[in-house]
């Protein structure tokens, strides 16, 4: 029997690194530019249409956040419902311990047979 499994050398693995350039001075020259064309596509624009696009963007903020204060409520009320029905298991087991180690008693009992 063969046990090339063992005796199988793996070839080695290439690494491929392609480094990458930070230039401020290019970054710094592309927001403007892109700032600049903004602000003429602004300038082409209408009143009427500057009004409709300023209320969306407003929708769209205020939409965002609606959003963040429904997920903050889900999950705080998660939280509370929890530590209410943790609160209700404990009160439970201290205030009836004799029915807790009962049910553990009969379970027992019923093993045995």
């Amino acid at each position: 029997m063969k046990f090339n499994f063992l005796t199988k050398v793996t070839p080695h693995k290439k690494f491929h690194f392609t480094p990458r350039f930070y230039d401020e001075q290019k970054e710094h020259v592309e927001k403007l530019i892109e700032k600049n064309k903004l602000q003429t596509n602004e300038e082409e624009l209408t009143n009427d249409e500057r009004k409709i696009k300023f209320q969306q963007e407003i929708s769209k903020k205020w939409n965002k956040k609606t959003q963040r204060k429904k997920v903050k409520l889900q999950n705080n009320l998660r939280i509370i419902i929890v530590i209410l029905l943790l609160l209700i298991l404990i009160f439970y087991i201290f205030k009836y311990p004799q029915r807790v180690k009962q049910n553990k008693s009969v379970q027992k009992i019923e093993i045995n047979k």
